[in-house]
């Protein structure tokens, strides 16, 4: 796993950790590092979950459109309905929003 320069952990939540966790694993399991691009640093929305710590945005360039897709569709299956996996042109966006 690899974090990219300038992104910044702090106030980070642990169910953000938890989804890291998950993503290493899969990121691993298709022969590839997993490269966290952002989670309480950089320019979202103003309300987006990353300005408290609950969000995390995963690098997917190195994929080919098959492999981010299946890859996409796991890690939204083994996460679960709390959290939100969107697809991005440049990565993979997850927020956990909770059980509403």
């Amino acid at each position: 796993m690899q974090i990219k320069k300038g992104v910044r952990v702090n106030g980070m939540k642990p169910e953000i950790l938890l989804a890291i966790m998950v993503a290493d694993k899969l990121w691993s399991d298709n022969g590839q590092s997993l490269v966290i691009t952002s989670i309480t640093d950089g320019t979202h929305s103003a309300k987006s979950r990353h300005y408290i710590g609950l969000a995390v945005d995963f690098r997917t360039r190195y994929f080919d459109e098959s492999t981010k897709k299946a890859v996409f569709d796991e890690l939204k299956a083994d996460l679960g309905s709390e959290y939100v996996v969107v697809w991005h042109s440049t990565h993979i966006h997850v927020q956990f929003n909770g059980s509403n």
